[in-house]
C-alpha cells in the first residue's frame, strides 16, 4: 500500500494561497501532493467602491474556483466567515 504525501493550506482570505505560496502550491501539485485549502474569511470587504459589496462574495468565490484549478489543489474548504469577525468560536477551534 503507498500513501500519497498531502499538504493543507490555511488561509484567512481566498487569494492568501495565491497571492503567497501559490509559486510552491503548484510545484507541490505537479509532484503529485495532494493539497487542500481551507479558506476562512468570505472577502466581503474586497470591493474599492461600496456599490460593489454586494456582488463582492460571488465574485471572490468565482476567482478562488479558478485560482485553486491553476494552482492544482485537490479541494478547497470555505467557512466564509465575515471579514474582520470574531472567529474565536466553537466552530473555528474544531
Amino acid at each position: 500500500m503507498t500513501s500519497r504525501q498531502r499538504a493543507l493550506i490555511l488561509c484567512a482570505h481566498d487569494d492568501d494561497e495565491a497571492i503567497g505560496p501559490g509559486g510552491t502550491i503548484r510545484k507541490l501539485a505537479n509532484a503529485g501532493v495532494a493539497i487542500t485549502t481551507v479558506i476562512f474569511a468570505s472577502g466581503n470587504e474586497g470591493c474599492q467602491r461600496i456599490e460593489e459589496q454586494a456582488g463582492i462574495v460571488k465574485q471572490r468565490k468565482a476567482e478562488c474556483r479558478r485560482a485553486q484549478k491553476i494552482l492544482g489543489t485537490a479541494g478547497c474548504i470555505s467557512y466564509s466567515y465575515p471579514d474582520f469577525s470574531n472567529l474565536d468560536c466553537e466552530d473555528v477551534y474544531r
